[in-house]
């Protein structure tokens, strides 16, 4: 595992086309925006073992705000 420390506003570049960018440091808490393609499934860390196949898919969708529908 790669571990990177990045101040508020930083980049970490993944491969050509993800971008992660730290967008709040709270005391016990930091806040990332992710930049991906629309095939790109992203899901936190503990939903990835409990949502289905058939929702995942839809994840990245609803959170850049598109209709998957």
């Amino acid at each position: 595992m790669l571990v990177l420390s990045r101040k508020k506003s930083e980049l970490i570049r993944i491969g050509d086309d993800i971008t992660v960018m730290i967008v709040r440091c709270g005391t016990s808490v930091v806040s990332v925006g992710i930049d991906a393609p629309n095939g790109v499934k992203i899901l936190r860390g503990e939903l990835a073992t409990e949502v289905p196949d058939s929702v995942r898919g839809n994840e990245h969708d609803a959170q850049n705000g598109s209709d998957a529908t």
